[in-house]
Order: structure tokens, then C-alpha cells, then sequence
């Protein structure tokens, strides 16, 4: 009993850091450049989709990444999540797809078809992927996938496979806990309320030992250094566009908010 009020108690402290965190440096913002910047409206315009698939690395990263596209989409598309790596742990393995299960409960998911390709070594099973892409290619509208400038292994395989074989026009680079490309050279981003993607990402016990409510809080501070006034943002951009060749930032570290400065 009182495991369950610590925990509600400690949501609830830390929802109120992150407000202060986010509304702090939004005054800061004000304070320093003293006008809010001038920010065309980049909110997606929903085109005609019928079919979305979306390629998960490992559970959590729909969430970090795609959340709140999820849930701009999820009652006008339907979509498809494709987790492709599981841990070689099966208890872990298991865990972790119940976990993603949970914190994606509230969105209207079509299919989640779990590959089961090993965890970290992607680079050793292109073949299984490559027939995945190739299949995908013909069967979705819209594919969403890392980038292949991501620093993590199996991101960055993923984005080279998808890049060559799913037709450019149909691919769509999202960012997960790297930031591959900002804001700024973003084709456009997607805002949503920062505890509800807080609140999904807390389902993901196994990996408590990373901070990924940093996405979320610096991905905020981020957009308020561009103009936009959120407490949480996704952005996106076209694979027509080319391969993006910005230096990735880590957002599960908070001393990362250094990278932000430099992206203005």
C-alpha cells in the first residue's frame, strides 16, 4: 500500500518538475531574445492514408519518437508497429512487449507484429530485414523509420536498408533518442500534451535505468528555442529530402540541452 502511494506521490512531484523545467525556459527564452520567433506552422496536414507502418528498433522507441503522431493519426489511418529486434533474454523479451503493449493501450493500433530479429545485431541479419522492407514497400502507403545518420546500431542499419529499397516518397525519418536532424531542418513536427507521453513512456520499467523522460523535457525546451510554445514535440522529415547529415544529439542526456544552444 504504501509502495503505491510513494509511486503516485513521486508522478506527481515529477510532473510538476517538468512543468517548471519547460516554463522556466520558456520565460528564459522570452527574456533572452525578448519577441518569440517567427515559426511557420508546420503541423501535418493529413494526407489521404490508408496504411502506416512504422519500424520500431526495440519497444519504447514508437513512444519516444511517435507518440503523439500516433495519436494524431490512429482514428484516421491505420497503423502498423513492426518491433524487429527482441532482447536474447526471453523473460526480458517478454516483459518488454507487454510493456510497449501497455503504453500504446490507448491508441487505436491495427497489428503489432513482433520480427524477432537480436537485439544489437541487426548488421548481422540484413537479409531478414531486407525482405521485410521489400514486402513493405508494395503494402503501405506511408513507412516511418530512423534515420541512417542514427548512432545506434540497429537504428542506423534500419534507416540504410529503408532508405535503399522503400520508394523515397513513401518513407518518413522520425527521431528517437538520438535527434538525427532538428528542428529546424524538421518537414514538419507534431505537438501533444508532455504527460501524456510521460505517462506511456512510465510503463517501460525494464529500461528505468535511462532517463527517457529527457525526450520529452528537452524535445520541449528544443522547440521553445525555435518559437514553439509546447510542452512536448515529435519532428519529421521527407526521405526525398536525403539523408540528413546533421551530428546526432543523445537525448537521454540532459547535458545535451549544450547541443540545443547550437542548433539555433
Amino acid at each position: 500500500m504504501w509502495r503505491d502511494s510513494l509511486n503516485k506521490l513521486t508522478r506527481v512531484i515529477h510532473k510538476y518538475i517538468v512543468e517548471f523545467i519547460v516554463s522556466g525556459c520558456a520565460s528564459l527564452v522570452r527574456c533572452v531574445y525578448k519577441h518569440k520567433h517567427n515559426q511557420q506552422d508546420r503541423n501535418i496536414n493529413i494526407p489521404d492514408i490508408n496504411n502506416v507502418a512504422i519500424l520500431v528498433p526495440h519497444p519504447d522507441d514508437e513512444i519516444i519518437g511517435l507518440y503523439h503522431f500516433m495519436e494524431l493519426i490512429h482514428n484516421k489511418a491505420e497503423i502498423t508497429l513492426f518491433y524487429l529486434t527482441d532482447s536474447s533474454d526471453i523473460n526480458l523479451a517478454k516483459k518488454r512487449r507487454f510493456e510497449s503493449q501497455r503504453a500504446i493501450a490507448s491508441l487505436n493500433v491495427r497489428q503489432r507484429i513482433y520480427c524477432g530479429l537480436p537485439d544489437g545485431r541487426l548488421q548481422h541479419h540484413k537479409d531478414s530485414l531486407i525482405k521485410l522492407l521489400h514486402n513493405l514497400s508494395t503494402d503501405y502507403d506511408i513507412v516511418l523509420s530512423p534515420t541512417p545518420n542514427d548512432v545506434t546500431p540497429d537504428h542506423q542499419v534500419i534507416g540504410q536498408l529503408a532508405y535503399e529499397i522503400i520508394p523515397h516518397n513513401s518513407l518518413i525519418w522520425y527521431r528517437s533518442t538520438w535527434w538525427t536532424f532538428t528542428i529546424k531542418e524538421a518537414d514538419f513536427v507534431v505537438t501533444g500534451n508532455a504527460n501524456s507521453k510521460l505517462n506511456a513512456l512510465r510503463h517501460f520499467r525494464t529500461q528505468s535505468n535511462l532517463a527517457l523522460r529527457n525526450t520529452v523535457i528537452l524535445s520541449a525546451i528544443e522547440a521553445l528555442f525555435h518559437g514553439i510554445e509546447t510542452s512536448s514535440i515529435e519532428s519529421f522529415r521527407y526521405a526525398s529530402r536525403g539523408i540528413p547529415n546533421t551530428k546526432p544529439i543523445n537525448t537521454l542526456s540532459f547535458f545535451s540541452i549544450v547541443g540545443i544552444f547550437k542548433s539555433r
